[in-house]
């Protein structure tokens, strides 16, 4: 199983890696054939454009109009570079090249990807040597230092990609994208390393401090809505600012939230409920994570996840339900896990022939049994003849457990059954009798 994990993450990384890599070779043959398609041309001619009608040749701009607005005055302003000084002095064979771009190109190109797959390996080596986790206060979880790792390595293989960008000799278009690429990819890894951090501190003694001086029910529902909300924040700006870098209006778009929040409010009505539901949830606690609630007297489960939409339950069948928390809101929802005390209770059937003081000397004794038992509250046992039916009379067995886990508490139900068992037959109170 370990083995089929690590292969599945071996594939993965592969998969990224040629992605990016394929990428950053788009980039390249986007901007040198645009720019030796321009190169060929005659001073003062203008490219032709297709005929229309013709069916061999696609416009030449068929990829440029598809193009945003703004992504297209991004391209368009693209300064052009020098040859880089490495490459002046080769030989002229360097100069040749495949489909448009030179070999030496190709060959910086390669050298780029290549270093920086292997310095993002070392980073992640040195950086899970040198992270002193115990820094945080506790230690922290595989899948958190993992983040760490990974993201620290992200963010400082975006930055040797930046200091070798220049290196491969990228002009026009080409450098343009490769520039704005190169950005969106750093904006992915700090993003990446900020939502790593914060996950490392919710883990930490800071929270779990914070946590205790408010109560452990306001740490089991305050940080995990936190986390999805600082989450959602932070991904948010990045999101921004990976727009800002081609060109995109961030402040007017802001602005336009205003406005077009509304819309957007009255189009997604529910959703927008959710949300306030969860904020409810939030300042109201009606419930944490890990308490037994009722909702409604139908749903019945442990909470055991708050996102900013819904709340899901475990019931005692083991399946998940999923609650939205506008429901909530309007629900009514009786906390279980807020008992200060279980209540135990039920009832030792007798037939009316039984006599008073076998009953006496049965509940006497019975509660006595019962009081010494730990965790029970002495001053609210009650064992009592309670009422009469057709063909019984009922003795009450009643009392209150200090909150244990649930498996305690049924032990001692269990214990309270037994010894009312015991008893029953040594006062020989008869079975009721049907008539």
């Amino acid at each position: 199983m370990i083995r089929s994990e690590r292969q599945g993450s071996a594939i993965t990384k592969t998969r990224v890696s040629q992605t990016v890599a394929w990428a950053l070779v788009s980039v390249v043959l986007n901007g040198n054939l645009v720019l030796a398609q321009t190169a060929n041309q005659p001073t003062g001619v203008q490219p032709k454009s297709p005929q229309s009608g013709s069916i061999n040749e696609p416009p030449a701009n068929l990829a440029e109009s598809l193009l945003p607005e703004n992504l297209q005055k991004f391209i368009d302003t693209a300064p052009s570079a020098p040859r880089p000084g490495w490459a002046t002095n080769l030989p002229k064979a360097w100069d040749n090249g495949f489909i448009g771009i030179p070999i030496w190109q190709w060959v910086a190109l390669l050298v780029m990807i290549l270093s920086v797959l292997v310095i993002y390996r070392i980073l992640k080596a040195v950086i899970k040597k040198l992270l002193n986790v115990s820094a945080f206060g506790v230690p922290l979880s595989d899948r958190v230092k993992g983040n760490l790792y990974k993201a620290g390595a992200l963010v400082g293989s975006a930055g040797i990609a930046f200091l070798e960008i220049d290196e491969v000799g990228l002009a026009g278009r080409g450098a343009k994208l490769a520039f704005g690429f190169l950005q969106c990819i750093t904006i992915a890894s700090v993003v990446f390393l900020i939502i790593a951090l914060w996950d490392a501190i919710a883990e930490s003694k800071i929270v779990q401090r914070a946590g205790t001086s408010l109560g452990n029910r306001t740490e089991n529902l305050l940080v995990p809505v936190a986390t999805k909300f600082v989450r959602f924040l932070v991904i948010a700006g990045g999101l921004l600012a990976a727009l800002g870098v081609f060109g995109v209006n961030v402040y007017g778009l802001v602005a336009g939230l205003g406005i077009g929040g509304l819309v957007v409010a009255l189009a997604a009505k529910d959703s927008v409920e959710n949300v306030f539901g969860s904020i409810t949830i939030l300042f109201d606690m009606p419930f944490a994570i890990g308490d037994w609630v009722k909702i409604d007297q139908k749903l019945e489960g442990v909470v055991e996840e708050i996102n900013l939409r819904s709340t899901r339950l475990r019931t005692f069948e083991d399946s998940v339900i999923t609650v939205p928390n506008s429901h909530l809101i309007k629900a009514s929802v009786e906390n279980m896990g807020a008992r200060r005390h279980r209540r135990q209770k039920f009832f030792v059937k007798v037939g009316h022939e039984a006599s008073p003081e076998a009953i006496n000397g049965f509940t006497a004794e019975l509660k006595a049994s019962i009081l010494e038992i730990g965790g029970v509250d002495p001053e609210r046992v009650n064992v009592f003849a309670h009422e009469f039916d057709e063909f019984s009379l009922n003795i009450l067995v009643q009392c209150f457990v200090d909150v244990p886990p649930e498996t305690t508490e049924f032990e001692i139900k269990h214990r309270i059954m037994l010894e009312a068992d015991r008893l029953r037959t040594k006062w020989e109170l008869p079975m009721p009798t049907i008539r």
